[in-house]
């Protein structure tokens, strides 16, 4: 089994490095190899772990039997047409974005012409957190017999359906609850700090729900938020894409995926301090040195 990963940020390190400890050949392409500022970092990123690097997009998957996209939600589909010259008649996609079920569809239609097998897969928790035990959530034709081969080597997944759509509709709604947790946090935070009340509002939180670490928990989501604004907003677009469909006015993912947005375009991340555990504090000075 040749394994090839698209998209090596976040997720495919952990997946990539679990397969290759089984013992499965895997190579890893990443578009940050096609920018000159970003390529040797990237480049060295993927041989410390042991993983082939390919030199082009279409090189990596060329003798793949599975190809891992984990690229980012407004890639997904940008991916998968970029691919389409190389993929060979018989091997397998597997999508892990976070994507819509239409668009999950159109990069199932892209493959699949090129008599291309296809299984949509949704993480439903943060693979830094959970590393390869993330649980994934699968569906398609194929989903049930691809399940049961990536649980025997180390992954936990689960088919849901045999038609596509369930495994996104799912973690997409769920995402309306999570990043919007996050936006939230983002929102009342940086507001608190330009009053210095951030404290008092925890502390009212702490009072009301005293099961839990606020400190701690705000921090976390702070940090995410900033340091993924740009990937949440794009997978955010998606989920309002989605819940429109379904007939609901998409009031709180759009907010959400404006929230994010308007992190990313602010560039928070650039000053965020990464070094220690997030604390609010990290996140309103990262805010205050922002544009």
């Amino acid at each position: 089994m040749n394994i090839t990963i698209i998209g090596f940020g976040e997720a495919g390190p952990v997946f990539g490095k679990q397969l290759l400890d089984e013992g499965i050949s895997v190579t890893a392409w990443d578009k940050l190899q096609d920018n000159t500022t970003t390529s040797a970092q990237q480049i060295a990123k993927t041989q410390s772990l042991g993983i082939t690097t390919g030199t082009s997009m279409l090189d990596a998957i060329r003798s793949a039997d599975l190809i891992i996209s984990t690229v980012t939600a407004s890639e997904a589909l940008v991916a998968a047409q970029q691919s389409a010259d190389g993929l060979s008649a018989g091997c397998h996609w597997l999508d892990l974005n976070s994507v819509s079920p239409a668009t999950k569809q159109a990069v199932h239609d892209v493959v699949s012409s090129r008599g291309v097998l296809f299984t949509e897969g949704v993480a439903m928790d943060t693979v830094p957190s959970k590393g390869a035990q993330v649980p994934i959530l699968l569906c398609g034709s194929e989903s049930q017999s691809l399940s049961q081969w990536l649980n025997n080597v180390g992954l936990n997944t689960r088919s849901i359906s045999q038609e596509l759509g369930a495994a996104s509709t799912t973690k997409l709604l769920r995402s309306v609850l999570i990043k919007g947790m996050e936006a939230l946090f983002a929102e009342s935070m940086e507001a608190a700090g330009k009053v210095n009340m951030q404290a008092e509002v925890i502390a009212s939180l702490q009072a009301t729900y005293p099961q839990l670490d606020w400190q701690q928990v705000a921090g976390y989501q702070l940090s995410r938020a900033t340091l993924h604004a740009t990937r949440r907003a794009a997978e955010m677009r998606e989920a309002q894409a989605l819940v429109q469909q379904l007939g609901v006015e998409p009031i709180m993912a759009s907010a959400t995926a404006m929230r994010q947005q308007d992190l990313s375009d602010r560039d928070v991340a650039s000053n965020y301090n990464r070094a220690s555990e997030p604390t609010i504090a990290h996140f309103i000075d990262a805010i205050n040195h922002s544009k």
